[in-house]
């Protein structure tokens, strides 16, 4: 990594929104970042780059997580119909029926088993999914990102300038 990379992490964190816990770990690390480069430590320098890389990719990661999902203007969304858990029902049983017409009771016992594990994954996968939705919505809620601060913002440009940065 060169001081070319710790330019382009700079202008990344500029726009990411962090806790305030975040921007601390930030403002040390672009103290670190700055005394290390007036020293000319290249070694420490790429370090602390990497932490930097880090939180901006973690900062970029929960922003697009965050977004709301919403579906693509071309997607015509599909209503709920109470017809298709009846389809579901005449397909499972065609397809126990033709177990059955093909192998008797050892295929149809392993059709029936494997329509089970099918059901129980999409059971646990949809409660898994919620579940995951509820934790990060609470976990927004309590730890809103802020924009830098300007004491950060101030050092994001002195390392900048020792960097020199353009």
């Amino acid at each position: 990594m060169s001081s070319t990379d710790l330019c382009e992490v700079l202008d990344r964190l500029g726009g990411s929104r962090l806790t305030r816990a975040e921007w601390t770990r930030v403002s040390d690390a672009l103290e670190q970042a700055c005394a290390d480069a007036e020293a000319g430590r290249t070694d420490r320098l790429e370090a602390v780059t990497a932490e930097l890389s880090n939180t901006a990719f973690g900062a970029t990661v929960r922003t697009r997580l965050d977004r709301d999902r919403t579906p693509a203007p071309i997607v015509v969304p599909t209503k709920p119909s109470r017809a298709l858990p009846v389809v579901g029902a005449v397909c499972g049983l065609t397809l126990l029926a033709l177990g059955w017409a093909m192998g008797g009771r050892v295929v149809l016992v392993g059709t029936a088993a494997f329509a089970l594990f099918i059901l129980v994954v999409a059971v646990a996968g949809t409660r898994s999914v919620a579940a995951r939705r509820i934790r990060v919505g609470s976990a927004a809620a309590q730890q809103p990102g802020e924009p830098v601060p300007d004491p950060v913002r101030s050092q994001m440009e002195r390392v900048r300038t020792t960097l020199g940065c353009g």
